[in-house]
């Protein structure tokens, strides 16, 4: 198993959020973000959200069990 991190947006109008669902349901272990008012290139739309996600993944102990977030507090700026 390989720490996966799927993150995702919530208004992405190329790649519909049922995908990034069903991509963690097939990964083992994977944890799915979908960070609300971020279309298809999160990065950039909402860097700090982003990099808020991904150190707090990258300096968990991540357990090896199924995550999903709907991080509605950051697109309210909370």
């Amino acid at each position: 198993r390989v720490p996966t991190l799927l993150v995702h947006g919530a208004r992405d109008p190329l790649v519909p959020v049922a995908w990034a669902k069903r991509a963690h349901t097939l990964i083992p272990g994977s944890h799915l973000v979908v960070i609300a008012g971020s279309g298809h290139v999160v990065p950039l739309e909402r860097p700090e959200a982003f990099n808020d996600v991904v150190l707090d993944f990258l300096s968990a102990d991540l357990p090896a069990r199924e995550a999903v977030a709907v991080l509605d507090d950051l697109a309210r700026g909370t």
